[in-house]
């Protein structure tokens, strides 16, 4: 009796910690980012962030300490942040004598689609925008971060220290520090970072670089930085300090840097050949179709490349039991199986729905032209439409459905066929 009691528990807890891994934890306030890390917001969480946030208030919390970070050395983030292209303005982090401090203070999960607008944030070691020490396994992915940091040791933009991986992001901060200071990345050890850069002033004594402080035995792919670098040793236009292999196809302007060396880079190269037009020799083997967007005008990144947004909103068509001929008058309801493909949740409160396209269909019945969820569907998961047809003339008709949001746009895949109404069943 006592097993099974003990066995009944486990079951109990084991259920509650499924239901908390298995579902979407939503973010609407920064009240609710600061909770995270306490019995209602786990740290092993999976969060999506719906809306923008003001976090200009933090700047009176703890004591004018500010915003506490998320995870700590001995306790990271192990969950998934998903901040589904929103915008955290105004974060304030006064914690000068205090390591790992960023807004995630230490991760070993995914942060992801985030990006943080002027930001003020202070710290002693392991001090960064986003995150302060992103821990083997943890990635951080299409995200930025603009505003100030400051520290002393290991201090980035983006990451304070990177052991894991770094891609498809950017930063434009004015990075203060003393060793081991970058404008992206303060140390990448032995982390990787790609496709990525930073356009904003590093300031420090030693191991200062305009992406990343140090590069010890880390991997650096397809990035540039082209901001002005500040340093007594070890200071260089992409990386101040490096050991290990070189970087491949990265890039830093050594005039805006005003800096004519960088460790592990062999090739420097001017403003005039990082900027559009792109010289022959710059971007090499970049792909400008998938990631990387050339600023042919010079007003999203004074003509320096950016990245490619996220397709945020996308759909795919998975299946349908609609045959090729219908009766005539006999209703018929079709199910549509469609995944979401996109990056952001369908929220049925947003007004997702799926519709008729050209707002009429020569099947539906005019209040069956829009098909409401009846709960939000995640990035990458599927939900069944089912779509009441009526057909009421004889003939061939073509019906087709696609994704909106109500008063904003169409989107993904339109399913369409072919339907003879009347005909041979």
């Amino acid at each position: 009796m006592q097993i099974q009691r003990y066995i009944f528990v486990l079951l109990i807890i084991s259920g509650v910690i499924l239901r908390v891994l298995g579902s979407a934890i939503y973010i609407s306030s920064i009240q609710e980012l600061q909770q995270i890390g306490t019995d209602d917001y786990p740290l092993y969480g999976s969060y999506y962030l719906t809306q923008d946030i003001d976090a200009s208030e933090t700047a009176e919390w703890n004591d004018n300490k500010g915003f506490k970070p998320i995870g700590s050395s001995i306790n990271h983030f192990s969950g998934a942040f998903d901040g589904q292209g929103h915008v955290i303005t105004g974060l304030v982090m006064d914690r000068g004598a205090e390591n790992f401090v960023a807004l995630f203070g230490a991760v070993s999960g995914e942060v992801k689609n985030l990006s943080l607008r002027d930001v003020s944030i202070s710290g002693n070691t392991r001090v960064g925008g986003l995150v302060g020490l992103n821990v083997s396994g943890g990635t951080i992915s299409n995200s930025s971060v603009t505003g100030e940091v400051t520290g002393n040791e290991y201090v980035g933009a983006l990451v304070g220290f990177n052991q894991a991986a770094v891609q498809r992001s950017f930063a434009s901060v004015e990075v203060t520090g003393v060793e081991r200071v970058g404008g992206l990345v303060g140390t990448n050890w032995p982390g990787t970072i790609s496709n990525s850069y930073a356009t904003g002033a590093v300031t420090g004594q030693s191991d200062v670089g305009g992406l990343v402080g140090e590069n010890y035995g880390g991997s650096l792919f397809h990035c540039f930085s082209s901001g002005k670098v500040s340093g007594d040793d070890d200071t260089g236009g992409l990386v101040g300090f490096q050991f290990g292999p070189e970087a491949i196809a990265c890039y830093w302007d050594i005039q805006t840097s005003e800096q004519d060396e960088s460790a592990g880079v062999e090739e420097d190269r001017s403003t005039e050949e990082m900027t559009y037009p792109y010289a022959e020799n710059t971007y090499t083997e970049w792909d400008f179709e998938n990631i990387w967007v050339a600023d042919s005008d010079g007003v999203k990144n004074n003509g320096y490349p950016y990245l490619q947004e996220p397709n945020w909103y996308d759909s795919k068509i998975v299946s349908c039991d609609l045959s090729a001929s219908l009766p005539l008058n006999q209703p018929f309801s079709m199910t549509l199986r469609i995944r979401n493909t996109g990056k952001r949740i369908w929220k049925a409160s947003e007004g997702i729905y799926l519709g008729a396209v050209g707002d009429e269909d020569s099947l539906a019945p005019p209040h069956y032209w829009r098909v409401e969820l009846n709960y939000d569907i995640l990035p990458g998961s599927l939900y069944t439409f089912t779509i009441e047809l009526n057909p009421q003339q004889e003939g061939t008709f073509v019906t087709e459905w696609q994704m909106l949001k109500e008063g904003e746009f169409w989107f993904g895949e339109i399913f369409s066929q072919e339907v003879e109404v009347g005909g041979p069943i």
